[in-house]
């Protein structure tokens, strides 16, 4: 240390005095509290003013270190502060401490590398960069006069500096190996691989910064960094990038970074994955992007972030270009992230439709996509729901305004509407029974899903008009002329119900022609019902939804209510009554239920057996009261022998 210069003025301890106040930066010294050794120099980011307090100043408070904060006029990259001006207004303040740091991230990175020689400071740089210099011109820059001399041409600090930063970005290290070893060959260098240019936030966001800079500074020391990477938005995001760019690895890629934008979004994940997007000609999904970022911004009261397009994009698909050719705007697309745990939002509610998306308690890795069945209405939850909650899942439900049969909603309106909350789960599955299993094969192309239907049906299409909808307009394209799931669907169905087959042949093959149809004999229209009864649909149904596997099942026979009803009713279609009766009593005795009761009504009728119709009108009142099929004994009123049971 060099004799001491005569003791310029310092401030009062705990209060803080401007040391240069000009248009083009401030310095301000802050003394603390206590008689302190050590001098802390800190200078603040690219987008920061003039002020007399930023980066440094809490810290150098809490370690009770003296400290002179360096603000620079917004974006003019420290070019209004000559290195000779630096020296003038600190130095006499500097040579008065036993130990002087000069401290900044990025722009203020640079600073302290740049300022820090020509006081013999001991350089603490956080991933040094100055994007208005020659070597890393920034189009933003492009006016600005770079009038800095080359690092290497100023004096240099005694001490080697510690340079920390991610080797992964190959703007950071050309800026390092260019600029700042050759001045400094035997810098310290601390590299943290995928922690981003902001390498302070992953430190921060890891717990190791406090730690980490503290030992710097009072021991000189480099303590060993361990990045978090489960939960680091960060570390998510250029690992993805990494992965997807560099290492071939596309697919885990994109997941990565889709886990990044779930948990915070920002511009590290959004170019990457925008350019993926682009690259491999996903053009809906990237307008899809776009959308939710205008709307998630606007609701936010933020402007859209532009995102320069490398000009080779720009012979790609025009519609993901912006009128001025150059840039584009995007956001977060996955905005679960703001409904918290067991909470639910509605993310589209019309006269026709309602979609509602409900969050497990728990982080889930599974979206569950529901439908309601032809009776439901507009409610917030049903098919579905206390499976999810029981297997912890994240649900959203697609109900439809009663006997709609979906024809309200659109692919385009459901899309719009779930798409962007798709993203960031391992697994997305669309499901539902009968009218809903039809809708989780008909929607869930457009969202990628993995499909699982049972018996899906929709009774307003031409293939199988009902009467009851003949006056309901169906609207919706064929299931081959909508976007296909790239997964392999699983289609579940009872194949004696010729209804279901002549559905699924004529409907869902020609769409999905490699699908894994899964047949369950005399399991009847309601599979999934029936693999309930029977208490095997949990461990049915778990490894498709999770894994796509479908497991061996066995249903009873012999003694089942189902089965014997269903064989009953198979017999009928034959005309082959003793057969049929036979098997519907013997359903009646497992189980007195209402399917067996109308089956059985419409053999008697067809048979013109009026004495036995008429004991089991009876017969049916005894066993079910209020939930007696009326209604088939009434749909045969129209002959004559039958009408005098209903007087």
């Amino acid at each position: 240390m060099t004799a001491l210069e005569p003791a310029p003025r310092f401030p009062e301890r705990g209060s803080f005095m401007t040391l240069r106040d000009w248009p083009g930066h401030r310095l301000t010294f802050h003394r603390a509290e206590k008689a302190s050794d050590t001098l802390l120099i800190t200078f603040d980011s690219i987008t920061s003013d003039i002020s007399s307090s930023g980066f440094g100043t809490d810290f150098a408070a809490r370690m009770g270190y003296d400290h002179i904060f360096v603000a620079q006029r917004k974006k003019s990259q420290y070019q209004d502060l000559s290195l000779a001006d630096f020296e003038e207004i600190v130095k006499p303040y500097s040579s008065h401490y036993k130990r002087v740091f000069t401290y900044g991230a990025s722009l203020g990175g640079y600073a302290a590398v740049y300022f820090g020689g020509v006081i013999n400071a001991q350089i603490v740089a956080v991933s040094p960069h100055n994007s208005a210099h020659p070597l890393i011109r920034r189009n933003n820059f492009r006016h600005l006069p770079f009038s800095h001399k080359e690092i290497v041409d100023n004096p240099v600090s005694a001490r080697p500096p510690i340079i920390i930063y991610d080797p992964k970005l190959p703007d950071d290290q050309s800026f390092i190996d260019e600029l700042i070893l050759p001045a400094y060959p035997h810098a310290r260098l601390v590299q943290v691989p995928y922690a981003s240019h902001n390498v302070l936030a992953s430190l921060r966001l890891s717990g190791e910064l406090s730690r980490f800079i503290k030992n710097i500074l009072e021991k000189d020391e480099i303590s060993p960094v361990r990045l978090r990477t489960e939960g680091n938005y960060i570390w998510h995001a250029q690992y993805g990038q990494d992965l997807s760019k560099h290492k071939g690895q596309v697919a885990e890629g994109e997941r990565h970074l889709w886990r990044s934008l779930n948990l915070r979004f920002t511009k590290d994940a959004v170019r990457p994955l925008a350019h993926l997007l682009f690259q491999q000609g996903r053009h809906e999904e990237l307008r899809a992007l776009e959308m939710n970022a205008e709307r998630q911004l606007a609701k936010k009261g933020k402007k859209p972030w532009w995102v320069p397009f490398p000009e080779t994009w720009l012979t790609g698909a025009p519609e993901t270009v912006a009128s001025a050719g150059t840039y584009k705007r995007y956001d977060h697309v996955n905005p679960k992230e703001r409904i918290p745990p067991g909470g639910s939002l509605t993310l589209a509610s019309q006269p026709g439709y309602r979609i509602t998306l409900r969050r497990a308690e728990h982080p889930s890795r599974l979206l569950l996509i529901c439908f309601g069945t032809v009776s439901s209405g507009l409610a917030s939850t049903g098919f579905g729901s206390v499976f999810a909650d029981k297997q912890g899942y994240d649900y959203l439900y697609v109900a439809q305004r009663k006997q709609s049969q979906y024809q309200e909603l659109s692919l385009e309106a459901f899309r719009a509407a779930v798409l962007p909350y798709t993203r960031g789960y391992d697994r997305v599955v669309t499901y539902g029974g009968s009218l809903g299993g039809y809708a989780a094969t008909y929607y869930g192309g457009s969202v990628n899903a993995s499909i699982v239907a049972s018996a899906p049906k929709n009774s307003a299409h031409s293939i199988i008009s009902r009467s009851k909808h003949q006056n309901l307009i169906f609207t919706h394209r064929p299931v081959t002329e909508v976007p296909v799931s790239q997964h392999t669907p699983v289609i579940i169905f009872d194949p004696k119900r010729e209804e279901d087959v002549t559905f699924i042949d004529g409907v869902i093959r020609p769409a999905y022609p490699h699908g894994n149809y899964v047949e369950i004999p005399y399991s009847g229209h309601a599979v999934l019902h029936t693999l309930q009864v029977y208490g095997v649909l949990k461990d049915f149904i778990v490894p498709i939804i999770e894994e796509n596997t479908v497991p061996y099942v066995q249903l009873p026979t012999e003694g089942s209510y189902i089965w014997h009803g269903e064989r009953g009713r198979e017999h009928l279609l034959n005309n082959e009554y003793e057969d049929a009766e036979t098997e519907l009593r013997k359903s009646l005795v497992a189980f007195y239920h209402r399917n067996a009761v109308s089956t059985l009504a419409r053999l008697y009728t067809k048979t013109a057996d009026l004495d036995s119709l008429s004991k089991l009108l009876d017969e049916a009142e005894s066993h079910l009261g209020d939930r007696t099929p009326y209604a088939v004994f009434k749909a045969l009123k129209d002959d004559p022998r039958v009408s005098v049971l209903l007087t």
